[in-house]
Order: C-alpha cells, then sequence, then structure tokens
C-alpha cells in the first residue's frame, strides 16, 4: 500500500470542479487509475480556459503532471486551477488535485500538481486570438 503525505488543509478558494470516484475506476493495486485522475484534470482545467477564452479550447501539452498520493474510490476529489500564463492563442494552467477522506473528521491530501496548455480554437478547430481581459468594474 502507498502510504500518503497527509496535507495541512485545502486551498482557501473554490476548486473547478470536485468528483468522487467510484469502484470501476480501482486498478488492480485497489487505487484510483492515474488515467482516470488525468481525465479529471484536464477537465477541471478546461472549465476556466474556455471561459477565459471565450470559448472553444484545445489541450495542447501537459508541460508537468506529479502524482503525490493515492486516491481510492470514495474519496472527495476536488481540483484547484489557476491561469497563470496568457499568450496570443494558449494559456497555461496550474492544477492541484486534492482528496477528503473520511467525512467524519476529514483527512486532506494533495494527490497532483501538474500544468495544462490550452489553445483557444475556432469552429474550424484553428488557433484563435484570445479575447483581452474585460475591464474591472
Amino acid at each position: 500500500m502507498v502510504t500518503a503525505k497527509r496535507s495541512a488543509a485545502l486551498p482557501a478558494r473554490c476548486p473547478s470542479i470536485r468528483v468522487v470516484p467510484m469502484p470501476s475506476d480501482i486498478n488492480h493495486h485497489g487505487v484510483i487509475f492515474g488515467g482516470w485522475l488525468l481525465s479529471q484534470i484536464d477537465t477541471a482545467c478546461a472549465i476556466p480556459a474556455a471561459t477565459r477564452a471565450s470559448g472553444y479550447v484545445a489541450t495542447v501539452a501537459i508541460n508537468a503532471l506529479s502524482f503525490e498520493s493515492p486516491v481510492y474510490a470514495g474519496d472527495l476529489v476536488s481540483i484547484y486551477t489557476d491561469i497563470v500564463r496568457i499568450g496570443h492563442t494558449s494559456m497555461t494552467i496550474r492544477v492541484e488535485a486534492y482528496t477528503q477522506r473520511n467525512v467524519e473528521n476529514p483527512e486532506y491530501y494533495r494527490v497532483a500538481t501538474g500544468e495544462w496548455v490550452f489553445v483557444a480554437v475556432d469552429e474550424n478547430h484553428r488557433p484563435r486570438p484570445i479575447p483581452p481581459e474585460p475591464a474591472s468594474k
């Protein structure tokens, strides 16, 4: 069994998504498939990317991904994202994924960190400029 490092607390912001893996997502070692978590992270990163791009985006690179602790069926997985760079047609998203175990006495673990790159695309799936950020009110 893989041991996990306990995290002090969850980040003080809202996650992009929260999801609970099911028993069908477990591999033969009794933990969640890494590909399942990768898919959830990709979905979580696409949300702020599409919002900022005001339209469709495509994943073009995973610059980094580190699995730090296991995820078990029934864990509440919370995925936090931050846009860290915006270019002409692309943007980089930093991501952290955490699990919450034991509902009565919550324990939190950071399970993965990474950096995704998205490109804004048009209806023909060609890169398009990311619009300027709207002015604050």
